[in-house]
């Protein structure tokens, strides 16, 4: 039985080749590597198609005196297309520009997504995640913040980059008791929510 978790690391992968094979608001490359083998030595060189989607910032906001957060809801074409609902009920979240601290980009979406202002003082990390690693290189790091909420609500985001969302206030247990129905079916606020719910120590409401 082996002592690491993990037993191979970034030096043991050897990229081959590397050809872009589109390009468009996303990137997707064509991959030719090998990797160590568990069984020892190299695997035959083999290919891997990556969807090259960037960085981004996802953010749950609580307030803690109405024991509230906010989600927003949004049409999200990968729901249509895997036959789920598509208005997606989401923590606001956003794609990272280059450069630019995850934090920065979870307070300004916030402002952009449903009219709440977050502070850096009032923000923490969770942690930074990988979406899908088998097909794509996305990482969204996932914060928490405290706000007041109790005039938060309505339809917002950036007409010129088409977005259309309604900002949604739920108490803390609604939001639990959703998510445990299969009510959100979003990577990054499932994460989002029950980090919280384990921060405040109310798992009873996942029974």
């Amino acid at each position: 039985m082996s002592d690491s978790l993990i037993d191979f690391h970034r030096g043991d992968v050897k990229v081959l080749d590397v050809k872009e094979k589109y390009r468009g608001f996303f990137r997707v490359n064509d991959y030719e590597l090998t990797t160590r083998s568990y069984r020892g030595g190299w695997m035959k060189p083999f290919r891997r198609e990556l969807l090259e989607r960037g960085t981004a910032a996802g953010v749950l906001v609580y307030d803690r005196k109405n024991d509230l957060v906010l989600l927003v809801e949004q049409f999200r074409i990968g729901a249509y297309a895997a036959g789920l609902e598509p208005w997606s009920l989401e923590v606001v979240a956003g794609i990272t520009p280059e450069g630019e601290d995850p934090m920065d980009t979870a307070i300004r979406e916030t402002e952009e997504e449903a009219g709440v202002t977050i502070d850096r003082e009032h923000t923490v990390l969770i942690g930074k995640f990988l979406t899908s690693p088998g097909g794509t290189s996305e990482t969204v790091s996932i914060f928490l913040s405290e706000a007041d909420l109790s005039h938060a609500g309505g339809a917002h985001g950036l007409p010129e980059e088409n977005e259309d969302m309604r900002a949604v206030v739920l108490k803390l247990d609604d939001a639990l008791s959703l998510l445990v129905k299969g009510g959100i079916n979003n990577f990054t606020t499932v994460a989002a929510l029950q980090s919280l719910a384990l921060r405040l120590g109310r798992t009873g409401a996942f029974a």
